[in-house]
């Protein structure tokens, strides 16, 4: 890797690890806050400018000729329709959870994400897990039962609609692998998916608050409403981060970064926010997050091992009319 090649990646990862632990501090000011407790208007919000900035993006011409006169694909919308729909369930829990559990331990409690991934796509897909990411698992779920047991501030209901992100995460996922296929770049999979959960939040947001949320922020005072364009700013700025981290490093350098910024999220979440949480609880959040490292360093090195076994076995002609893009569904629109 070239000096530049090396600067490009190190200011990629920030990128991403800047918009990643602010987006997810900016989510838990508005919905933990009694200002605005309208999640389904912010997120339809949150989609509407990710999608136009994405159609900016793509119809001046940045992401080619082809794609600047008609960027939407019917087919990658009806691919996407099913994942979109699990997709909102995931942000929409993810807000409710916000609300009302501390950002330390729902950090924690968010960890079980990626091992309940790794257990579907092993029973789903057949996908070899490792030794060490077993490991990795157990320490994900002993973290997570400390944590749970020093959380002075538990919340019944708040817990229920973690656990219940954890489901739609993995049902997004899993969908994803199974309904889409690999002819799409990544920043076309988020247009679309923004477009889908834009055209799917619309009815439901008019039908329950859209009317109410436009009268209260309204109301909302100069702070707030700087914060709420901030986390649309941002949402639009995580997606071109992950882009650019893609093109500039790999996956598994994205997965590492994710599993770091928890660590800053756990910090200045205690910090900036009222989190009681125990002695116990803290060391249950220490644990978890040493556990969601290694698991990430695990199936970094893991996905390393298949990469150069697949490499190994690729045949020595190589049709250079195929274009050949790195994708990940795993990361695809991720909101902290």
């Amino acid at each position: 890797m070239t000096r530049w090649a090396h600067g490009e990646a190190l200011a990629a990862c920030a990128s991403y690890a800047f918009c990643s632990i602010s987006l997810t501090l900016a989510n838990k000011a508005i919905f933990s806050s009694r200002q605005l407790n309208y999640p389904w208007s912010v997120l339809l919000v949150q989609s509407l400018v990710v999608a136009l900035l994405l159609a900016v993006y793509f119809t001046s011409g940045l992401a080619g000729p082809q794609l600047a006169a008609n960027p939407i694909r019917r087919r990658l919308l009806k691919q996407l329709s099913i994942p979109t729909s699990f997709f909102i369930l995931f942000i929409f829990s993810n807000a409710r959870a916000l609300r009302t559990v501390s950002l330390p331990v729902l950090t924690v409690v968010k960890s079980l994400a990626p091992l309940a991934v790794q257990i579907a796509e092993r029973a789903v897909f057949r996908d070899p897990v490792s030794g060490g990411t077993y490991i990795a698992m157990f320490l994900i779920v002993l973290g997570n039962f400390v944590a749970a047991s020093g959380d002075m501030g538990f919340h019944g209901s708040g817990y229920a609609w973690a656990l219940f992100n954890i489901l739609a995460n993995v049902a997004y996922v899993v969908s994803l692998r199974y309904c889409l296929d690999d002819t799409y770049t990544p920043a076309l999979k988020t247009l679309h998916s923004n477009i889908l959960a834009v055209v799917f939040i619309t009815p439901v947001a008019a039908l329950l608050e859209l009317e109410e949320f436009h009268i209260e922020f309204a109301l909302t005072d100069f702070r707030f409403r700087v914060l709420f364009l901030a986390s649309c700013l941002l949402a639009a700025g995580i997606g071109a981060s992950v882009f650019w981290v893609l093109k500039a490093s790999t996956g598994s350098t994205l997965s590492f970064v994710g599993a770091t910024n928890k660590v800053v999220v756990v910090i200045l979440g205690a910090l900036l926010f009222d989190s009681k949480v125990s002695v116990r609880g803290w060391a249950g959040v220490a644990l978890g997050l040493t556990a969601g490292g290694c698991f990430a360093v695990s199936k970094s090195i893991s996905s390393g091992k298949m990469k150069r076994k697949e490499d190994s076995d690729l045949p020595t002609r190589v049709d250079v009319n195929v274009e050949m893009e790195p994708i990940d569904n795993h990361v695809d629109n991720k909101r902290g």
